[in-house]
């Protein structure tokens, strides 16, 4: 459960890039930090949450988790989900034969 107020440009149940703050009831006393992350952030999953974690994006009751951190009811899970790094891509000089060039 996403405690921030619904923004009306994001679609509900959504954490934006800026942050994300989640309360561990008591179903969820008992399970792992990275999969009560995948459960409840969309397009997450364990192992990019265990990413998180293991960046410091993470925090329970404001400390840094183990990834095999098991939740305890009434933990306030917060962090942040950080921009994605532009991929390296560079066009590389290939030499190419020209088998046809139409006139």
């Amino acid at each position: 459960m996403l405690t921030k107020p619904p923004d009306p440009d994001r679609p509900a149940g959504k954490a934006g890039r800026d942050g994300f703050v989640l309360h561990a009831d008591a179903a969820s006393s008992g399970i792992r930090i990275d999969v009560f992350l995948a459960d409840h952030l969309p397009d997450c999953s364990r192992s990019f949450a265990g990413q998180l974690i293991a960046s410091e994006c993470v925090r329970v009751n404001g400390r840094i988790p183990k990834p095999s951190y098991r939740l305890k009811a009434g933990d306030v899970v917060s962090g942040r989900i950080p921009a994605p790094k532009p991929a390296g891509y560079l066009p590389e000089p290939i030499p190419l034969q020209v088998l046809y060039e139409d006139a």
